[in-house]
């Protein structure tokens, strides 16, 4: 991708996650290229990248269309898959990660900013950046070659902060990173699997409010594009779920406790 390709990148990109391209909406690539004081070829590439990114979907007639948010029972079902994998995963890096993935860890929250509180992409760009990163390296710590690549393809981090980003979210994420990375650098695989799994339930505890609650839509802040079709945009931007849905009910041990053939080698790893 070219210098410029990647400058309109970015600034697509913050108005998929600000939602000023409203999730769902139709996005015209000449009417894209006005707005942003372009070529349309700069444009294309940068669609194609965010494509790949699971921000955009191709369309009829050489358009696209901003992906919808994550669904409640999408969301729960990411969760459910992480629940099984990542603590997993940080007891296999705490095992045997390699020395060298681990001082990345280090780097990466030592480097990462103070949290914002504000609620657009330009303010929490770099926590986003942080927080995919971090995860990978756990990834990869664990030795297991598919992990990453698997989630690489799922954009777990950047679909969580697309659906909300609430103050103080950042300063606990981080934390709870730190106790992670902590328990990987002791050696503790029974640490690590825990402080994953805190971390997770966490997480998932602070994004759910967008779904019971009704969080706002940053679109409902942000500027409108002048390339949407305005009669293509959605209704809403979050599908309503009951709040006595009996997914909220379960005990979070009951649901994340791994039940499959990885118990096996949690269990071994641990040894």
């Amino acid at each position: 991708m070219s210098a410029l390709a990647g400058n309109v990148y970015e600034s697509i990109k913050a108005l998929l996650m600000d939602q000023a391209i409203a999730p769902g909406a139709k996005i015209t690539i000449d009417g894209l290229a006005r707005d942003l004081g372009v070529s349309q070829t700069p444009v294309r590439e940068a669609l194609a990248a965010l494509e790949a990114d699971g921000l955009t979907v191709k369309a009829f007639n050489r358009s696209y269309r901003a992906t919808a948010v994550i669904t409640r029972d999408e969301f729960e079902d990411l969760f459910a898959l992480r629940f099984q994998l990542e603590p997993w995963a940080a007891a296999l890096a705490a095992r045997r990660g390699p020395a060298e993935l681990v001082d990345a860890m280090a780097r990466s929250l030592a480097e990462v900013p103070p949290a914002p509180f504000e609620a657009s992409y330009d303010e929490y760009r770099a926590l986003t950046q942080h927080d995919q990163h971090f995860h990978h390296l756990v990834h990869l710590a664990s030795g297991n070659s598919q992990l990453p690549i698997a989630f690489e393809r799922l954009h777990v981090h950047l679909q969580n902060f697309r659906l909300y980003y609430g103050s103080g979210i950042g300063t606990q994420a981080v934390r709870e990173h730190e106790a992670i990375h902590a328990a990987i650098r002791s050696g503790d695989p029974a640490a690590a699997r825990a402080a994953m799994k805190a971390h997770l339930v966490a997480s998932r505890n602070r994004l759910r409010p967008a779904f019971a609650n009704g969080a706002r839509s940053r679109s409902a802040t942000s500027r409108r594009s002048g390339s949407l079709d305005q009669s293509d945009q959605s209704d809403g931007w979050y599908q309503q779920h009951d709040q006595n849905d009996p997914k909220d009910q379960n005990d979070p041990k009951d649901q994340n406790d791994p039940k499959d053939q990885h118990r096996s080698h949690e269990q071994s790893v641990e040894s």
